[in-house]
């Protein structure tokens, strides 16, 4: 939902050959900038259901003061007219 690019799955490489150009940080210790990624996602992560509840909650508002299906009554008269 999304998170396209969250892996699911394991990916393993063998006997693979990479340039010491294209190394990121020392070899053999690729996790720490994997989970140097992670904490990345992790601020990213916040500020986008904060946006998301923000939008969820303005339309929310907009259906309620726009009124029920039932007869397009307002959420004012179908409360004064249970009573």
């Amino acid at each position: 939902m999304g998170m396209h690019g969250s892996s699911t799955r394991a990916v393993i490489f063998q006997n693979v050959k990479v340039p010491v150009e294209n190394v990121l940080g020392e070899i053999g210790k690729g996790h720490i900038v994997a989970l140097n990624t992670l904490n990345v996602g992790r601020f990213k992560i916040a500020p986008m259901v904060v946006g998301s509840a923000k939008s969820i909650f303005s339309e929310t508002v907009k259906y309620s003061k726009g009124g029920f299906n039932s007869g397009n009554r307002s959420v004012s008269s179908a409360s004064s007219s249970k009573r």
